[in-house]
Order: C-alpha cells, then sequence, then structure tokens
C-alpha cells in the first residue's frame, strides 16, 4: 500500500509541476505546510491566489490557484484513503469560506490529519524536484 501511494505522490507532483512550472512558489508551499500545516498551507494559497495587480502577479496568482486545486485533488483523489476515511470529496472546491469545513473534517484523527500532511509533503517535494528539472530544459 505504501508503494502505492509513494507513486500516488509521484505522479500528483509531477502534474503539478507540469501545472505550475514555478518552483518557488512549491517551495513556498512546502514550508509552509511543514512549518505550519494543512489548514494554513491552504490559507497561504488563498491570500495569496485573490491579490489583483500587474501583469506577472496575476500568473503567478493564477499559479497559486493550480497548486491550491491540485492539492485539493489530491486529497479528494480515490486512489487516495484519506478521501474515504474523512468524506472530504463532498466538497469540490476550497474557498475560504468552507475551508474550515473541510479541515474540520479532515481533521477528525489526529493520525488522519498527520497522514495527509505527510502525503501532502511528499506530493510537494516531488513537485518540487519535477519543477526544478523542467526549469533545467
Amino acid at each position: 500500500m505504501r508503494n502505492n501511494l509513494d507513486l500516488l505522490c509521484a505522479e500528483f507532483g509531477q502534474k503539478i509541476a507540469e501545472k505550475v512550472k514555478d518552483e518557488n512558489i512549491i517551495r513556498n508551499a512546502l514550508s509552509v505546510l511543514q512549518e505550519d500545516g494543512i489548514y494554513a498551507c491552504f490559507l497561504y494559497l488563498l491570500s495569496k491566489e485573490d491579490k489583483k495587480s500587474e501583469e506577472d502577479k496575476k500568473s503567478k496568482e493564477d499559479k497559486m490557484r493550480e497548486l491550491k486545486d491540485s492539492l485539493w485533488e489530491f486529497l479528494k483523489h480515490n486512489r487516495n484513503p484519506i478521501s474515504r476515511i474523512n468524506r472530504i470529496s463532498g466538497i469540490n472546491e476550497i474557498k475560504a469560506n468552507n475551508i474550515h469545513r473541510a479541515y474540520a473534517s479532515l481533521s477528525n484523527s489526529l493520525e488522519n490529519l498527520l497522514f495527509a500532511k505527510e502525503l501532502l509533503e511528499r506530493t510537494l517535494i516531488y513537485a518540487r524536484y519535477h519543477a526544478k528539472a523542467y526549469g533545467e530544459e
């Protein structure tokens, strides 16, 4: 089972890197996740995606949105046992008004919460390395 989950993390990490294509954004999200947890990571991504300004920042906002949506898709994925354990797949997308509800559902069990954090960390680590590899091509 562990190898299958590692493969799932690798697959989603590659998808994230292909969509986001920015190692710094992925690294920042990973740092927030590791230091402050899942809830803070999603809040961080939400806070960055809604800022309106110059054209280059718009693409950064789009990348942040892509990253948030991809992480959420990963948590809901049917091959991820977290989605079945916590029934978080009922929430279709993470927005400011439902992030607390989604987190409450995910954190019903400390063991499940820590497991989800570990899976998200591994996914972002793979995404970071994929993005780094794409940047060097």
